[in-house]
């Protein structure tokens, strides 16, 4: 680390230079992804409907990666209701999101569970971030009660560069859910193509998927049986007998485990049929998710890539100034990351005191320490994101006046992103120099 000063008559600019090897680790340049799913509470199980209820929520995930495309969220609802009717689902106020769930009508309270599908993919989102929406529930001619709702998000994140993968005395077990359909009414058979994804090593395991099977729920009208199976019905099928019911009845059946069916030598992107077929019975608003479980090498670990951040300090900087310092700017020079220069971030912490060792009593001077602020909080947990090299970082219009300004004495502290600085990156920025202008 080098420190030259350059002096002017308006402000005194400061040099750091950074040399990039001094942040940089052999790497290997492949990604691993992994399954992700997150379930969140939207609304707890002590809401009465009526008529309408609006509530917010949010949802939030990481970064989106690989053949999943998007985040996939579903809406599990559950509660009793009275009456015969049916309620809609509304996401964000529009009318195209809607969702009709009807139910039958019933003499007493009876339960419904209900899965609401995304369709007009107000819910999806392919960057990490927390996403605020509003859920609408519209009740026409039914009483809902103890309504409960979680949201479910599935998706395929990045973890950093792939790394050599474990010992089979580390394999683990994963078990992930893919939504498959919801259909409003099913009364003949019906084939289904099941997409899924693998995406961890699982070579050179035997029989490394031990669980795979359908489950499927709704309610159902008459009396006779369902048959529920993948390629073949004598091989990995299963039938069940439904009995009559006064009223439709709720159903929760679950496949055969077709462990086999699934049964691949490597990780990746798979597709299976699923057929269900009613005979002298009407299945209406049908939820059905496959629950895969597998063994897995997982990867080894404190290896591979440039680290997520980088930072260097600089060295305690005297201005010279007697009177009301005001600190004006942040400007660095140097490249991005990646082939194209616009990977990763750089980012600044910003210090000021009345003393040389970080203290604010002058002249007493006693034992102080460097407080630290950034970002849009002012605070040590926050940094100031700049727009990129040879773009001035406005110091003065950032918030942080009270914090910085008025004092001699300043350092900072410069962080590399090798990607959005939380995950690990196959390239990183590299900073030259960095100005620090201030005006008496």
């Amino acid at each position: 680390m080098i420190i030259m000063l350059k002096y002017s008559k308006k402000s005194i600019v400061i040099f750091l230079c950074i040399f990039a090897g001094s942040l940089t680790v052999a790497f290997s340049v492949f990604a691993r992804e992994v399954d992700v799913s997150t379930r969140t509470l939207v609304l707890a199980g002590n809401q009465d409907i009526t008529g309408s209820k609006t509530i917010d929520f949010s949802i939030s995930g990481g970064e989106v990666v690989g053949a999943s495309g998007t985040m996939k969220v579903y809406l599990s609802i559950d509660g009793l209701y009275q009456g015969g009717g049916s309620f809609v689902v509304r996401i964000d106020g529009d009318p195209l999101s809607d969702q009709t769930f009807t139910l039958p009508n019933v003499p007493d309270s009876a339960t419904f569970s209900f899965i609401y599908i995304d369709r007009a993919h107000k819910l999806a989102a392919t960057t990490a971030g927390t996403y605020m929406h509003t859920l609408t529930l519209l009740a026409n001619g039914v009483s809902l009660s103890t309504v409960s709702v979680h949201a479910t998000n599935s998706y395929t994140r990045e973890i950093g560069n792939n790394c050599p993968d474990g010992l089979p005395s580390t394999e683990k077990t994963k078990t992930v859910e893919y939504f498959i359909s919801g259909v409003p009414a099913i009364t003949s058979m019906m084939t289904l193509p099941i997409s899924y994804a693998i995406n961890d090593d699982i070579s050179a395991i035997s029989g490394a998927v031990t669980s795979a099977y359908v489950e499927l729920s709704g309610h159902y009208d008459g009396a006779g049986t369902v048959s529920l199976y993948f390629n073949d019905p004598l091989r990995d099928g299963v039938t069940y007998a439904l009995p009559a019911t006064p009223n439709p009845a709720k159903f929760d059946l679950l496949s055969v485990n077709a462990k086999d069916v699934f049964q691949h030598a490597t990780g990746g992107a798979y597709t299976q049929q699923f057929t269900i077929d009613p005979k002298g019975i009407t299945l209406s608003s049908v939820s059905m998710k496959l629950v895969l479980s597998y063994v897995f090498h997982p990867a080894q670990s404190g290896c591979g890539g440039f680290p997520a951040t980088g930072e260097a300090e600089s060295a305690v900087l005297d201005t010279g100034a007697t009177g009301d310092v005001l600190y004006n700017s942040l400007t660095w020079r140097g490249v991005l990351g990646g082939a194209n220069g616009n990977v990763g971030k750089v980012r600044f912490q910003f210090a000021s005191a009345s003393c040389a060792n970080g203290a604010s009593d002058y002249p007493t001077c006693s034992v102080g320490g460097w407080n630290y602020v950034g970002g849009a909080t002012c605070s040590s947990g926050d940094w100031f994101t700049t727009l990129g090299p040879d773009i001035p970082f406005d110091l003065f219009r950032s918030g942080c006046v009270a914090a910085v300004n008025g004092k001699e004495y300043y350092r900072y502290k410069v962080q590399l992103c090798a990607d959005d600085c939380v995950n690990q990156g196959v390239s990183t920025p590299v900073v030259d120099q960095v100005f620090v202008s201030w005006s008496p």
